[in-house]
């Protein structure tokens, strides 16, 4: 027959291990929405510190028909602006992939920019959304402004973010998540031992005399001086 102390053992590591579990499973679903609604919310803040002041200057103006003006003069328009209110790598191109100007010679086109930007031009005539912002798992966010939608050949702003890197966000958060279960799991072993040494070692020395006395000594006497119900 098992001891209480075994079975107590058990019901305890098995407890222990559940609400640790539990309690790391919390906190990581947690921390991967935090980190993720904090990417976006950052592209979104650089995404309307360039949109806005782009919007006023050239999109919206009166002192321009973006219909009418040729390309030539649009980009240099572009370029002036774009000077002035961010310092963000950006690429100028066409919807058919004609890479017209970039920021930084390292930067590059690739299909899915040219999927999202046809996404992002379609977005503009027919949902009437000023731009497409795409985050994904990597360091980057890409953000496309269509440019003269309605004329004949439509002009993409391309502008790529250099996010916070996500796998530095994930080493640290697993750090974080390492702690914790450090932290419960001592809490758990000091408890584990406070509860043997106030429970399970009287009821074992209770368990000891009572079988000592049936085998007929009787002055077998238990050694535990407590104002409770032991």
């Amino acid at each position: 027959m098992k001891s209480i102390s075994f079975k107590v053992g058990l019901i305890y590591i098995l407890f222990s291990v559940f609400t640790i579990s539990l309690f790391t499973v919390s906190i990581y679903i947690e921390q991967i929405g935090l980190i993720v609604k904090n990417r976006e919310l950052e592209a979104l803040l650089r995404t309307e510190k360039v949109y806005v002041p782009l919007k006023y200057s050239l999109l919206d103006s009166l002192d321009i028909d973006l219909h009418q003006v040729s390309r030539d003069v649009l980009i240099t328009k572009l370029n002036l602006i774009l000077d002035e209110i961010t310092n963000e790598e950006y690429l100028i191109f066409t919807e058919k992939g004609e890479i017209l100007y970039k920021s930084s010679g390292e930067l590059t086109l690739d299909e899915n920019n040219r999927t999202d930007a046809i996404s992002a031009i379609a977005n503009k005539e027919f949902m009437n959304q000023a731009y497409l912002l795409q985050t994904n798992d990597t360091d980057e966010a890409d953000l496309y402004i269509p440019v003269g939608t309605g004329r004949t050949e439509v002009i993409i702003l391309l502008f790529k973010y250099k996010m916070e890197n996500l796998e530095t966000n994930l080493l640290s958060l697993y750090r974080v998540v390492i702690t914790v279960i450090g932290i419960v799991l001592a809490f758990q072993i000091i408890f584990a031992i406070v509860f043997y040494s106030m429970v399970i070692r009287p009821v074992k020395e209770i368990n000891k005399r009572s079988l000592e006395i049936k085998g007929g000594n009787l002055s077998s006497r238990v050694s535990i001086k407590r104002k409770d119900e032991l």
